[in-house]
């Protein structure tokens, strides 16, 4: 059979020519651009001679210091880093110096053969007008900072005890001239051996080795098997039901959130608080303006729980002669009194849902959490003196486990063997909200939920939902517009975020150059 010929479209072929063109001279720009770039920085350095390792671009230095400065960079050559000097008027900072050290060593390939990175630069950027000081940087090769006699830290120790000192006394030729000293003899005969240790540092590292690693494990030990029995004696949880959007009974809003946290978190709960009022037809809530809530008392002394009044004496306290609270008075809402947190504690407390003494089981953990970060901070400064690793870690391991016996302190429920009974089908109802927010064809009655979601601080969760509703023409019936705003589309969300924003809390929480894989070091003087 013979062969076809597949057909092939002129304007596809061409359409490809077209891209593999564009691709080609993106390509040629890119190779231009670093080539003028590179060719640029080695415009800006100059031209390396052979045989020179003093660059003197500043004009500083006298011709005797620049020869005292060549014999000794010829010594550290001979030790087996090929060195140059660079000392140029320029304002920069260290960054920039070490990069501008970095460069030069690629630019000039400073090194004794191809890939040796062997070579050593030592840059120093001058301040104009003040030539005595600026920014030094020394940078070495991978040969030598790799596994070599001058490793990082090396570098930082000629710089900073060798050459600042000099620098910084405007003696730069005599700071030039020991940093090359220190490398030719660090080169040839390694790095000088650390300074014995002090009594201070003997006993630390005595103590920080096998004696504290022990200690440690003892008390880390000790604080938890302690805090896992003072755990174990908080009241069983119960499983909660199926998940559902209807609310178990006519709890208050703060009542059922402080059941279902196991602690009161006043968070949103003065807020979720105003809310029930509203539901309950003690208050309507009224647009004014454009985007701006004002509250409307209708009940002049309605009856009330105690952490109840709490909230309502601020509202009352602000209103006017008509019983209506300006925007700007809301956030008196906001600030929550240890009257409100007080009221509820005793409501929940006289209810039988949390236990009064709870707080004599807290003190321990917060004691003993607060004991083992103490000792983990202490032991970990004897470590560090010591300079001993296994203590590190053991007294990090002691501050951990302490942290996590104060955060059980913390959160150690305060809810009782009943109060746990209680607050299970709020669980489920809280998990039916949550379900409600990720599944938004989920049935939800905002007018009931809103005051809870605002209790269980899911506001960000069902926030989308309630735009959504908004949008479609929802308002609660405890919103409430003016005559005059009847007859047009006054929609409920951004007065919802107004009031929300009003009356809740603030918080405040957010290459293969010659210098690869080399290191460097240096500073101001």
């Amino acid at each position: 059979m013979p062969l076809r010929k597949l057909p092939i479209r002129r304007r596809e072929v061409t359409g490809r020519m077209w891209s593999l063109r564009l691709v080609g001279l993106l390509f040629a720009i890119a190779l231009i651009i670093g080539g003028v770039q590179r060719g640029g920085a080695a415009e800006d350095f100059g031209q390396r001679e052979v045989g020179r390792h003093v660059y003197d671009r500043a004009g500083l230095l006298t011709d005797a210091e620049v020869r005292d400065l060549e014999a000794r960079a010829v010594a550290v050559e001979r030790a087996g880093a090929p060195t140059i000097i660079y000392l140029r008027e320029q304002k920069a900072n260290q960054d920039d110096t070490q990069e501008d050290a970095q460069e030069l060593m690629d630019v000039w390939d400073i090194q004794s053969s191809p890939d040796a990175r062997d070579g050593i630069v030592i840059f120093l950027n001058l301040k104009p007008n003040d030539l005595r000081h600026g920014e030094a940087a020394i940078w070495a090769g991978q040969r030598h900072t790799d596994g070599g006699n001058l490793p990082e830290s090396e570098l930082r120790r000629i710089y900073g005890d060798v050459m600042a000192p000099r620098l910084s006394d405007e003696e730069t030729a005599a700071g030039i001239g020991a940093g090359l000293d220190a490398l030719a003899n660090s080169l040839a005969f390694g790095p000088p051996p650390p300074p014995e240790p002090d009594t201070v540092q003997r006993a630390a590292s005595a103590i920080a080795g096998l004696p504290l690693v022990l200690l440690g494990l003892i008390v880390s030990g000790v604080l938890a098997v302690f805090a896992g029995r003072m755990w174990g004696r908080r009241p069983t949880q119960i499983t909660a039901g199926i998940p559902t959007v209807q609310r178990p009974d006519d709890l208050p809003p703060a009542v059922a959130s402080a059941l279902v946290a196991r602690r009161i978190e006043p968070t949103a709960l003065a807020e979720a608080t105003l809310l029930d009022f509203a539901r309950r037809g003690l208050v309507a809530i009224e647009p004014q303006g454009a985007k701006a809530v004002a509250i409307r008392l209708l009940i002049a002394q309605p009856t009330l729980l105690p952490f109840e009044q709490a909230v309502w004496s601020p509202l009352a306290a602000a209103a006017d002669a008509q019983g209506v609270i300006a925007p700007k008075e809301l956030s008196r809402v906001a600030k929550q009194s240890k009257e409100f947190q007080a009221g509820l504690t005793a409501e929940l407390q006289l209810r039988g849902w949390f236990d009064p003494r709870v707080g004599a089981l807290q003190r321990p953990l917060y004691l003993a959490g607060t004991v083992g970060m103490v000792l983990g901070v202490l032991g970990f400064i004897v470590a560090l003196i010591g300079r001993q690793v296994p203590g590190l870690l053991c007294s990090s391991l002691v501050f951990v486990v302490g942290f996590i016996v104060l955060m059980l302190g913390a959160y150690f429920p305060r809810t009782t063997v009943q109060g746990e009974a209680t607050a299970a089908p709020w669980h489920a109802y809280k998990a039916g909200l949550n379900a409600a927010a990720r599944d938004r064809k989920r049935p939800l009655d905002l007018e009931v939920t809103l005051p809870d979601v605002v209790a269980f601080e899911l506001v960000p969760a069902l926030n989308r939902r309630i735009k959504e509703a908004s949008e479609q023409g929802y308002a609660p019936s405890w919103f409430v517009r003016s005559s005059a705003q009847e007859n047009t589309m006054v929609a409920f969300y951004p007065y919802w975020i107004a009031l929300h924003s009003s009356v809740s809390p603030t918080s405040t929480s957010s290459s293969g150059g010659a210098s690869a894989g080399g290191a460097g070091a240096g500073g101001s003087f």
